[in-house]
């Protein structure tokens, strides 16, 4: 097995400047109502830019937010913020 290189900042930043113009994400969301929160569930598509007809698909990353002004938009961001992470693979909390 070989050794694990971590990659830099700026290396990954090209990356993903690179597959931001090769790839187009798409959001779907379900929002569900408790008695003092709201829940929303993202399902996101990302479409290859080459070729649309290819494409991958992350269902069910979730996030919670509360009853005000904010929660809802707080959820969404932080369900696709997800979504991407899952996307890429990247482990969080780390």
């Amino acid at each position: 097995m070989g050794d694990i290189i971590p990659m830099s900042n700026n290396s990954i930043i090209g990356k993903l400047a690179k597959a931001s113009q090769e790839a187009y994400p798409v959001c779907d969301y379900d929002n569900f109502l408790g008695d003092n929160y709201i829940l929303v569930k993202c399902t996101m598509t990302i479409h290859d830019v080459a070729n649309p007809k290819n494409f991958i698909q992350i269902k069910g990353c979730s996030a919670f937010g509360a009853h005000d002004k904010y929660g809802s938009g707080n959820a969404m961001s932080y369900s696709r913020k997800y979504a991407f992470l899952n996307a890429l693979n990247l482990a969080t909390g780390l």
